[in-house]
């Protein structure tokens, strides 16, 4: 347990908070202990088995997450009905759309994982307090953009082998490097 002082006033962070292994690498690395401590107020640690769904697709959009272990899938149906995975979150990652009413995607858990759930109201109203968590999630939000485009890009000029391949090699250096953001897949 860390203690600081904030405005003269000393902070005690809670333990689950200062033993977090991905403290540094998710939203919650843009924290002073205080702001951390309100987050941690309204966050709740959420432990899921794989195959267990987070948010169904069409529902109302109530929670966002903080992937603190595990990997979760992102999918969306085609026209056709079959499901389609459109992103992968590891350790670090956040999940969820602050600014939708209704999800858009549904959000399995791949691998059994450990997360921290925020009321997407709440997570709203600590972002405003803090800049430098909202200016850390639109930079993440503008790489998995940056990302979705070379996936695209890699996906129509690739042969499948090395689609796979390329997909093995991000998945293990995504695996091995929490609350890294996916780069380059060219």
């Amino acid at each position: 347990m860390r203690s600081s002082a904030a405005g003269g006033a000393v902070v005690t962070l809670p333990p689950r908070c200062a033993a977090c292994n991905v403290r540094d690498d998710a939203l919650c690395a843009t924290l002073e202990d205080a702001g951390l401590v309100a987050l941690h107020g309204i966050g709740r640690r959420r432990t899921m088995p794989a195959g267990q769904v987070l948010v169904w697709s069409g529902d109302p959009n109530a929670i966002c997450a903080t992937v603190v272990s595990g990997v979760l899938k992102a999918m969306r149906a085609g026209p056709e009905g079959h499901e389609h995975i459109v992103g992968l979150a590891f350790a670090g990652d956040f999940v969820g759309d602050l600014f939708a009413d209704t999800a858009n995607e549904t959000i399995r858990v791949i691998t059994d994982a450990e997360l921290c759930v925020y009321p997407r109201a709440a997570l709203q109203r600590i972002l405003d307090a803090h800049p430098a968590m909202e200016r850390l999630l639109l930079h993440r939000a503008l790489g998995a953009l940056d990302d979705a485009r070379m996936w695209m890009l890699m996906l129509g000029r690739k042969a499948a082998g090395a689609r796979i391949a390329t997909f093995l090699l991000e998945m293990a250096r995504r695996m091995g490097q929490p609350g890294r953001p996916a780069s380059t897949c060219r």
